[in-house]
């Protein structure tokens, strides 16, 4: 009897181990938290990006400038050891164009727009990189 308890709490020990294994792994690889937060973001950008080309306001758009950041850091860390280094190349050199030329970004908003409107529907839509990468380019040439 002693050796049939044994051989089930071997078992029983080995699939709790089997079990903790999986829930960690998965918990390691669970970006939902920052793709929420870059999600929202992108949305707070889109909406103060469309209050400054709506009325003109500056704080509106360093607003967006600062809530483009947010989205920024939140995509990294959701994409970090994923390989999207580029995407995340566009979002850094747009953001530094926003903040440091904000004339050359006011002047490209509806880009700027088409670009976040995407992200904010979808934060892993590739189509808002491209727009970035585009938006990235129009600034730099100026």
């Amino acid at each position: 009897m002693k050796r049939y308890f044994s051989w089930i709490l071997v078992i029983v020990l080995a699939l709790a181990a089997v079990a903790m294994g999986v829930l960690w792994q998965r918990a390691l690889r669970d970006d939902s938290d920052m793709a929420a937060l870059a999600q929202a973001a992108a949305g707070e950008a889109y909406i103060r990006f469309s209050d400054y080309q709506a009325r003109g306001d500056d704080g509106d758009y360093w607003g967006g400038v600062a809530a483009f950041h947010t989205f920024q850091e939140a995509y990294a860390c959701m994409e970090a050891g994923t390989g999207q280094a580029a995407n995340r190349t566009f979002c850094s050199e747009v953001y530094g164009a926003l903040l440091l030329s904000p004339e050359q970004g006011k002047a490209h908003m509806a880009e700027v727009l088409d670009a976040v409107a995407l992200l904010a529907a979808d934060v892993r839509d590739e189509n808002g990189y491209l727009r970035l990468a585009d938006l990235r380019n129009t600034l730099q040439e100026q």
